[in-house]
Parts: structure tokens; C-alpha cells; sequence
């Protein structure tokens, strides 16, 4: 399972994790090459027959960027190959989430931008660029909901005077993805650390999601990714349990490692392209076979 988030026109120094458009068809060229590629919802439920093909492979897409339709959906199309894209329900009604405000202030700000509402690492005062970005994400990551927004809106206000742009998709772009056949998952509405919330607002984040993408696409969800997705750290068992009660029939981790039969469907792992990391191809394929025959 390929996990993305976003694909950009060109690079960006303060995401250097998202790749370029000429990034992504090096990916995609690939990954066709080299694995055969299911929707989720084909591979998912041959997981759990025990039928899956040999090298089969999914790609997901997490949170909702307006550049999985505008960008990566077209080269799918192009490329042959379905996709199933993570919906964080509530970005989609804001415009954007609240660590990509973050990104931005530092991207709009015509100074070094300063930030006093959470503790920030050490030496923090020294770094600059992506290293900064990370001092201030990390410093409110784990605040609940509404201190998280809070602290990354009065960040962005304190520090530019531009107005907040939409960096995720509308709801017809994403009704529009389905239409043209590509599979629609859940991924909470407001994007929480699930294990740092109550049972009850954890399932309501869940199943909340699941709705509002079954009025949007008309099609109730196959499957779920988890916001962050460090098993015991950012979810555990019990929202594994929640996700299944939504009706998913499947559940996703930023786990790294492959799938097999062996594998809960509601806690299957991820990758990310391994290649654009300083790892061949055939170094990270060994790393997968070895790592999937150890588990």
C-alpha cells in the first residue's frame, strides 16, 4: 500500500516529503512496472481470502488536497491505475488543515515568523525553514482540537496579513473523484490524535466522516485510514472496533511494511516510495520481502 498526501507542481522546500509532478509519473512508472496495482476495496477483502496476486499493490492518497484532483488524479487516469483518497471531512469545509497553516505562515511571512503559544524545542530559535516548520507542528500536534486550530490560526494571523487560502478540495471535486471511479475512504473530520480523545468523541469523528462522505459520493465508505497512524500512539484497538461499527470494511496505518494474511484487516500497513529516499529499488524490495517474512 503507496501512501501520499500531496502531488505539487514543483518541489517545496518546506514540504520536501511531497513529491513533483515529473516525481510522481517517475512513481507511478514504477510501481506499474513492478507490482501489480488493486483498489483497495479488490485487494483489501483478497487479503483476506488469502488470494491476493503476487506483488500486488493499492495507492492512497490522505487528507483531501485540492492537487490529488487537479494533479494526481488525471496521471492515474493517464497511468491506468485506481487510487483510493483519504478524506479529512472537516479541511474540506475549512479550506485548509491546521498544519498546512503552519506551513504557510512560514511560506507567506516577509520575516522569521515567531511563535509563543506552545513550548517549541531547543534550540529552536536557531533553525530555519523545513527544521523550523517542524518545531512549531510538533509543539502543537498533540494539543486538543480546538487549541491546535487556535494555536496555528493566531500564528498565521500574527505573522502575515494574507488571507487564508484553500489548499484542499470542495466537496464536487470530490463527489466528481467517485464519479469518475476512484475509491473515497475515511479519515475523521477534524484529523485528532484519536487515542488523545474521549471513546465517545473518537467514534463521533469516525462515523461522523463516514456520513458526510455518503451524502457527498452517494456511497457509503469501504475503508478507513487512521490520522497519523503510529499503532499504540495515535489510535489503538478500540478505534479499530469504531471503524468496523461505521461500516468500514478495512482500515489503514502509516505502518511501514506490507500486507499478508496474516495482517487484521482493520491495522494494514503502508509504505511510501522508498526510492526518492536514498534506497534503490531493488534495496527496498529486499527490505519488504525480509521485513514481511520476519513479522
Amino acid at each position: 500500500m503507496f501512501c501520499y498526501h500531496q502531488v505539487l507542481e514543483e518541489k517545496d522546500a518546506l514540504r520536501p516529503d511531497e513529491p513533483s509532478r515529473t516525481e510522481f509519473k517517475n512513481d507511478l512508472d514504477i510501481i506499474k512496472s513492478l507490482f501489480n496495482v488493486l483498489s483497495v476495496p479488490n485487494a483489501a477483502q483478497r487479503l483476506v481470502d488469502g488470494t491476493l496476486p503476487a506483488r500486488a499493490a493499492c495507492i492512497t492518497f490522505d487528507d483531501g488536497y485540492l492537487n490529488n484532483h487537479e494533479i494526481a488524479a488525471p496521471m492515474l487516469e493517464e497511468a491506468g491505475l485506481p487510487a483510493t483518497f483519504y478524506i479529512a471531512t472537516g479541511a474540506i469545509e475549512s479550506g485548509i488543515m491546521w498544519n498546512d497553516l503552519v506551513i504557510e505562515t512560514f511560506a507567506r511571512s516577509r520575516h522569521t515568523p515567531k511563535f509563543t503559544g506552545a513550548k517549541l524545542k531547543k534550540n529552536s530559535e536557531q533553525s530555519s525553514g523545513y527544521a523550523a516548520v517542524n518545531n512549531v507542528i510538533s509543539a502543537i500536534k498533540y494539543k486538543p482540537l480546538n487549541e491546535r486550530w487556535q494555536l496555528a490560526q493566531e500564528f498565521y494571523t500574527a505573522n502575515t496579513s494574507d488571507a487564508v487560502p484553500r489548499l484542499m478540495m470542495t466537496p464536487d471535486r470530490i463527489q466528481d473523484l467517485s464519479k469518475r471511479g476512484f475509491d473515497i475512504g475515511g479519515h475523521t473530520v477534524n484529523h485528532p490524535i484519536l487515542a488523545e480523545m474521549s471513546d465517545e468523541d473518537a467514534a463521533n469523528e469516525i462515523k461522523n466522516s463516514i456520513a458526510w462522505l455518503a451524502e457527498v459520493t452517494g456511497k457509503r465508505a469501504y475503508s478507513f485510514a487512521y490520522p497519523n497512524g503510529k499503532p499504540g500512539v495515535d489510535y489503538n484497538e478500540r478505534h479499530s472496533q469504531m471503524v468496523a461499527g461505521a461500516g468500514c470494511k478495512a482500515a489503514f496505518s502509516t505502518t511501514w511494511g506490507v500486507g499478508k494474511s496474516s495482517s487484521s484487516q482493520y491495522e494494514i500497513p503502508r509504505i511510501g516510495p522508498w526510492w526518492r529516499t536514498g534506497r534503490s529499488v531493488s534495496t527496498g524490495l529486499l527490505r519488504l520481502y525480509l521485513g514481511s517474512y520476519a513479522r
